[in-house]
């Protein structure tokens, strides 16, 4: 639905900044909702790593790990997140054999070479960290795909109302901080917009730049 914009500049401030302010408001209680099912269904921390892949021929597979195994020891080790997994492989030597522990029983892994680097074993497998659910018959792959799913809306969600009401045009925010302006007695709010634009923009830009700095990506892994 268009906001009737003719109509809009005649009403009251209180008015504009409710129009103004009600599609971040509107994402940002959809985002919580949203965390609020999150912590309903997964729990807090992670209890091991779930094999989301296999390489076709690789240790893993031929060991007979079925795929969406949850990987939860290795050589009598806890494994609760893939930092865990990776630990263990960078001590190991390709040609090891590790005593992998899974939600599908025990199986002894002969580990391979890495693909690029030889002197670093190898499992065969791609992974994520592993969130038990609270829903017993929520089989792990859906358990995934909903993890993913509902993280993805939390983040955008949150994303979205809160970039939105920044003082960047042509953002909802610039109009909002544009009314407070005008309501504050500045006739003449341009200048000040202008430089609460470039500040917003410059804050998205260093937040990018530090994204891709420190995780090597912009977007969740």
């Amino acid at each position: 639905m268009e906001i009737d914009e003719e109509n809009l500049a005649k009403q009251r401030s209180r008015t504009k900044l409710r129009v103004f302010a009600a599609g971040s408001f509107t994402n940002i209680v959809t985002g919580v909702l949203m965390i609020l099912i999150f912590a309903s269904i997964f729990l807090p921390t992670p209890s091991g790593v779930l094999i989301t892949n296999l390489s076709p021929g690789g240790p893993a597979e031929t060991a007979g790990i079925p795929q969406w195994s949850v990987i939860t020891a290795v050589n009598g080790i806890s494994i609760v997140q893939p930092g865990n997994l990776s630990t263990i492989l960078i001590q190991a030597s390709p040609g090891d054999v590790l005593h992998v522990q899974t939600s599908n029983g025990p199986f002894d892994v002969k580990t391979q070479p890495a693909e690029g680097n030889a002197s670093r074993a190898f499992l065969g497998i791609n992974s994520s960290p592993y969130f038990a659910t609270r829903i017993p018959t929520l089989l792990p792959p859906a358990s995934h795909y909903l993890f993913n799913t509902l993280q993805w809306m939390q983040i955008l969600l949150l994303g979205i109302g809160l970039v939105n009401m920044l003082p960047l045009f042509p953002f909802d925010g610039d109009r909002y901080f544009d009314t407070i302006l005008s309501r504050l007695g500045l006739k003449n709010t341009k200048p000040v917009r202008t430089i609460a634009s470039l500040l917003s923009l410059g804050l998205l830009a260093s937040n990018l730049v530090l994204s891709y700095t420190v995780f090597g990506t912009v977007l969740l892994r």
